[in-house]
């Protein structure tokens, strides 16, 4: 690994880097750190169980940290993140305050201070590898995808088999569809529908295969890419998009996402979509609460948790039968039926949130992380939409997946890798928007539009990673 010297001068004591101009020649083609970022994703279909479940992908990208932390000038740039790595602390050591002083069995904190520190590990080399060519954001995303299906056929669960496209192939195909959306070729070949088109096909798709959520995912990442798009069209738009304006903005995402839950109870129900999706439909909306909660009663669990100990958490792992016994009486309470025995589901506090999850077990400070993260993707979310050019579908699909896997997705050990690299690339991008506003020119008038390919696809840092 080198470090090429510096492109431009930047007289600050802020490092941010220089967005290189429309037209200026860019970096070339480093094939090392792209077979690296796709060797990564591809190698996470290879699993081993010790103590924990641990990936030859990750054990490659200890390696990886490794050398990078080896190097004074590389290991500056994975410092570029310390805020983010600082939060990161703060949840390893409020989960080890907490093991401790809960007095929590090697063989569970291990496992639960593995789980935040690959995390952790995982970020840093997407980012570094992301940071050395941001090329590497598709060559990580494919890998990712490939290595999802591909652990699944090698080592298949029953809980990923009972539903192979929910699990499994409906995440790998979004990853697969904002890629592909993502390239030059595909808006040259299509246009600008190119870049949201795939999502909304994957959408459709688990629509009829009965995965909601990702169905609603994709057609909100789709419809990120639209808005963003139109605006790209309109520079004068970007100047109205205010805190407020924004705020309607998402004000107006929750407005559609409710008309997608009432088309899809009315599919449901008529049995349009087919005779399991009207079963499922019925067993989480029969009961008191609303169909995004129906079969998540335990994110209810999870506050109560919390509740009981807001500061220290439970510890890591932990199975406590007095928090199951409250998953069934509120299943009971709010008439929601349940298929199966949950003492076969939950080696731990029911959750089925990241922030609610991670505040379980180590107290505040792992739910403070999560709000960190949460702050972070909606400061890209928004400063996107404030820059004249189209962003990739990629960083649509991440900043929305992140938005909605913080209050109602669980981090499963399968699912780190895929975390630290979402979270690398939302750091990318807030980085990004930092340094287009610092290089923006200040007229009063509002500025020529921008080519689609200009901010994200096109980036260059001084001091450059070669990988």
């Amino acid at each position: 690994m080198t470090i090429m010297p510096r492109s431009t001068v930047v007289h600050r004591h802020v490092e941010r880097p220089a967005v290189a101009p429309h037209g200026a020649q860019q970096p070339r083609i480093n094939i090392g750190s792209h077979v690296l970022a796709f060797g990564l994703g591809v190698l996470q279909c290879l699993q081993i169980n010790a103590v924990g479940t641990f990936y030859v992908g990750e054990l490659l990208a200890a390696l990886v940290l490794g050398f990078i932390l080896s190097k004074r000038q590389t290991s500056r740039v994975l410092f570029e993140q310390k805020r983010t790595l600082i939060f990161f602390g703060l949840w390893i050591f409020g989960q080890v305050v907490t093991d401790l002083y809960r007095d929590i069995p090697p063989e569970d904190f291990v496992r639960g201070w593995a789980k935040i520190v690959f995390t952790m590990m995982d970020f840093g080399v997407t980012w570094c590898i992301i940071r050395a060519d941001h090329r590497n954001i598709f060559w990580l995303a494919v890998g990712l995808a490939i290595g999802m299906a591909g652990r699944f056929i090698l080592f298949p669960d029953p809980l990923t088999a009972s539903d192979p496209w929910k699990f499994v192939f409906g995440h790998a195909a979004l990853l697969l569809a904002a890629a592909i959306g993502s390239t030059r070729w595909m808006r040259t070949f299509m246009g600008w529908i190119g870049g949201w088109l795939p999502l909304i096909v994957v959408g459709l798709i688990s629509l009829l295969l009965n995965a909601r959520s990702l169905f609603g995912i994709a057609l909100l990442s789709g419809g990120y890419v639209v808005l963003a798009g139109l605006i790209a069209r309109r520079p004068a738009l970007a100047a109205k998009i205010t805190p407020v304006a924004f705020a309607l903005i998402l004000l107006s995402g929750v407005v559609a996402s409710q008309v997608m839950i009432a088309g899809y109870s009315f599919l449901a129900e008529s049995g349009s979509l087919g005779v399991e999706a009207h079963d499922k439909y019925l067993s989480q909306s029969t009961g008191d609460l609303p169909l995004i909660l129906g079969g998540r009663v335990e994110t209810l669990v999870g506050i109560e948790a919390i509740k009981d100990s807001p500061i220290l958490g439970h510890g890591s792992w932990v199975n406590d039968p007095h928090y199951l016994n409250i998953y069934f009486q509120k299943l009971a309470f709010y008439a929601v039926p349940y298929v199966g025995d949950p003492s076969q589901t939950y080696e731990t506090i029911p959750s089925h949130s990241l922030i609610i999850g991670s505040w379980v077990d180590g107290g505040i400070l792992g739910g403070l992380f999560w709000m960190w993260i949460l702050i972070m993707s909606l400061k890209a979310l928004y400063g996107t939409l404030k820059i004249p050019q189209l962003p990739q579908s990629i960083v649509a699909l991440v900043i929305v997946i992140n938005i909605w896997d913080i209050p109602f997705s669980p981090l499963p050990a399968d699912g780190r890798m895929l975390k630290g690299f979402q979270i690398a690339v939302i750091m990318y991008v807030v980085q990004a928007i930092s340094q287009y506003r610092l290089n923006a020119p200040r007229a009063p008038t509002a500025p020529a539009a921008m080519p689609a390919r200009a901010l994200l696809m096109k980036p260059v840092f001084p001091n450059r990673i070669v990988l």
